[in-house]
């Protein structure tokens, strides 16, 4: 498998640095002999080829990778440096290597002690041999590339120790300032404590956490549905079919409902019920329960919600329908006040509300929690409904 290649800066990227590296005077190394003896190691700045002669034509005998390092066995030929790779010279182009030697370690004043700080270079930036613009430059270093300090510095210049000797840097290049620690990483959120509920009641599923939201749908006592963590003022939201809807928080149980009690049998069918006799005991049946109490999903015999109380009224007649008002409402049809008999209902546009006609323009209805089963006059916000059925016909 070949090499990938990697991208050779050209001089307008390296010398984007400005004044770092002298403006139009960049540093561009001639070539030198590689004979003499250079102690220093080359570290990359990012994969780079390792070749066998100095310059693109010479064989790819490896790849460098980001900040390995391999010993300089000479001073660079053409800007290539020559170092000591599997027992042998080769050639890696300067622009990707760091702490480059320049001149021979002989000919350069070594350092006799120890740094006393260090300092990391903020862009490219050249090392010169003495305190001066003017002074030859010997080597480049990098963005973040650290050098160590001797405490002196000289008309702009800081001195360093470079590659083992000292040498000069413009002070505004070199910053002591110690590199920002990288941000700890955020915390992963932790899942939603999600569980499953059970209803205590035939319940209504709703689009919001309020009792005026949109019913989506209803489902039967002992429904297990599944919760998404949230809870607001009495609602608990829930995921059901894919979709977030919201419960009363009230009829909901994390134990596992009982199963339901095995049916009874069916009771000997009654002779059809006369039209009038089942108009008179649906009736008959709602004025019972008036003054008894509001609870939602409640089919009585104490306690009621809107539809239930149709549900059980008309139960005694012998039509059963479904608890939920939507669904009675959908079993019926539109009449005029001057058709409305007892027994028929009055419904809220729209669903949400429904509600017994009992005569003499009363209605009995399961109103509210504060206002529980209660006769009241019929109201212009509703209107007249018959159930289809043959039995009140």
């Amino acid at each position: 498998m070949g090499v990938v290649r990697p991208l050779r800066a050209g001089v307008a990227t390296l010398a984007t640095a400005g004044l770092a590296i002298g403006g139009s005077q960049f540093f561009a190394p001639q070539a030198h002999a590689s004979n003499t003896a250079v102690k220093a190691r080359v570290s990359a700045r990012t994969a780079v080829n390792i070749r066998s002669q100095a310059g693109t034509h010479g064989k790819i005998l490896g790849v460098l990778q980001r900040d390995q390092q391999l010993n300089q066995t000479g001073v660079p030929v053409g800007g290539w440096v020559p170092v000591s790779y599997r027992g042998h010279t080769a050639y890696i182009d300067h622009h990707y290597l760091s702490s480059v030697a320049w001149r021979p370690a002989s000919s350069s004043p070594s350092a006799s002690s120890s740094p006393v700080g260090f300092a990391q270079a903020t862009t490219y930036v050249n090392v010169r041999a003495g305190h001066s613009m003017q002074a030859a430059k010997v080597g480049m270093l990098s963005p973040g590339e650290k050098v160590g300090l001797t405490g002196r510095s000289s008309q702009g210049f800081t001195e360093v120790v470079y590659n083992g000797v000292h040498r000069w840097v413009g002070s505004r290049y070199l910053s002591t300032a110690a590199a920002k620690p990288a941000p700890a990483p955020k915390p992963t959120p932790k899942p939603a404590a999600t569980k499953t509920v059970y209803t205590t009641a035939n319940l209504n599923l709703r689009t919001a956490a309020a009792m005026s939201a949109s019913v989506y749908t209803s489902v039967s006592r002992g429904t297990a549905l599944t919760t998404t963590g949230r809870t607001t003022s009495g609602w608990t939201q829930i995921s059901y079919h894919g979709r977030t809807l919201w419960a009363s928080s009230q009829y909901l149980n994390t134990t596992t409902p009982a199963p339901a009690p095995a049916p009874a049998p069916k009771p000997t069918p009654k002779p059809a019920v006369a039209p009038s006799d089942a108009r008179a005991a649906i009736v008959s049946y709602a004025m019972a329960q008036v003054g008894k109490a509001y609870t939602w999903g409640g089919e009585g015999p104490n306690s009621f919600d809107c539809s239930g109380l149709v549900l059980k009224a008309y139960q005694q007649a012998g039509i059963n329908l479904p608890h939920y008002s939507g669904s009675q409402i959908e079993r019926g049809h539109r009449i005029s006040l001057d058709d409305i008999q007892p027994g028929d209902l009055f419904a809220k546009p729209g669903g949400g509300h429904i509600a017994i006609y009992v005569g003499d323009g009363k209605i009995v209805e399961a109103a509210n929690p504060s206002a529980g089963v209660r006769l009241t006059a019929i109201r212009s916000s509703m209107y007249p409904l018959r159930i289809d059925s043959t039995i009140l016909n």
